[in-house]
């Protein structure tokens, strides 16, 4: 059986949902409907549509606002959202374009052409969304952030390593001026999973967005607005003692401020400047015992810095060197730290060697592995522990 492209409509007024919800159904969308922002949000929590469509006005929180908000979460920013308003002045349809919108359509509206619209935008957004998926099949995972260390969008198993590996003990902490949530993907004003009934139920009584069946598809969520960061305030190169590709200086459970990458990396946000962003940023996760890695790519734009995440255990990488390239663990240790471009000397000091001690280390591995040279010994690191 065909799956069905799935529909959330954001209205206040039952008319349109129940006009909506019928020509939609017609037209073989799973809809979805909700009577205010906040009940979008929780909607979303449970449930990954494929397209929105959003009334502007709407009581307390607006669809504009509600529609910024969600673009700030990497696993709902690609979700394509159209807005439907009386608002029919220029700077309104700017707006609805600047909140993040694909399309604005003026009320009354004309179901044929809003399913058409929708057509056309859910055709866009599968090929999206097709091609990062098969960027994190290959075992890509990729993410942009602006300057400032805010999150523009993720590969959906990126945003999964984001939410799973970050810290979330600092609710207070602020995105872009918005709380971020303590509980992952849940909203500050999204009514709790599995609330019924209540001022936003659907048209029929329904809960909001009732579909059987439609969150087992679900990928892991990551909160709203939360940016990519450790509160750490210390450079993030590495130092002896430290497991390859870690930082030195205080834990990510260590609050000091800030949130952002600028916390992680001092002079981030100075960038513009025409100084270059430093090929990889290293952020202690899980204790120490991991480490969250974003490897800068590139450039996509003038405010959007390309990086790939990375998740280093140095346990488990040193133990797939002994098993994929017959090292020793001694081997294993100095080949790890190769990768992490350690010198001799730093090597020695790591492990409590003596120079010339790492150097018959790498002799042997240099002839086990058949490579002549650091660089291309560092290749076969990144290789074998999945980081090229």
């Amino acid at each position: 059986m065909q799956r069905r492209d799935i529909v959330l409509v954001v209205d206040d007024v039952p008319g349109t949902l129940g006009l909506l919800n019928d020509t939609l159904e017609a037209a073989g969308y799973m809809v979805l409907v909700a009577r205010s922002a906040a009940a979008a949000l929780g909607v979303m929590a449970r449930v990954t549509p494929d397209i929105i469509l959003m009334d502007a006005v709407m009581p307390e929180t607006d669809g504009f606002e509600a529609c910024r908000r969600l673009k700030r979460d990497p696993a709902l920013a690609a979700i394509p959202v159209i807005f439907m308003t009386g608002l029919t002045e220029t700077d309104d349809v700017v707006r609805g374009f600047a909140a993040g919108g694909v399309d604005y359509v003026t009320k009354p509206i004309s179901p044929e052409a809003v399913v058409a619209r929708i057509g056309t935008h859910l055709a866009n957004a599968r090929r999206t969304r097709s091609a990062q998926m098969a960027l994190d099949v290959a075992g890509r995972f990729f993410m942009a952030a602006d300057r400032q260390g805010r999150v523009l969008w993720a590969t959906p198993q990126a945003a999964a390593l984001l939410a799973e590996l970050l810290p979330r003990d600092a609710p207070e902490r602020r995105a872009g001026g918005n709380p971020v949530p303590g509980p992952a993907g849940s909203p500050p004003d999204a009514p709790a999973a599995g609330s019924e009934g209540g001022p936003d139920a659907g048209p029929r009584g329904d809960p909001v967005g009732a579909s059987a069946g439609a969150s087992l598809r679900d990928p892991p969520r990551s909160p709203i607005g939360s940016p990519i960061g450790s509160p750490t305030g210390n450079s993030p190169g590495n130092s002896p003692g430290n497991p390859p590709g870690t930082s030195s200086g205080t834990s990510p459970g260590a609050a000091t401020g800030g949130f952002g990458l600028g916390a992680v990396l001092p002079g981030w946000t100075a960038l513009g400047a025409g100084s270059g962003p430093p090929p990889r940023i290293a952020i202690p996760v899980a204790g120490g015992r991991r480490t969250l890695e974003l490897h800068y790519v590139g450039q996509a734009g003038p405010d959007e810095l390309l990086l790939r995440v990375v998740v280093a255990d140095p346990t488990r990488d040193a133990q797939l060197l002994r098993e994929r390239l017959g090292l020793t663990a001694r081997e294993a240790e100095v080949l790890l730290w190769i990768g992490a471009g350690k010198s001799n000397r730093d090597i020695a000091e790591i492990l409590g060697l003596s120079p010339r001690t790492v150097n018959k280390h790498l002799e042997g591995i240099y002839s086990k592995i058949g490579v002549e040279n650091r660089a291309a010994a560092a290749a076969v690191v990144a290789r074998t522990t999945g980081v090229s």
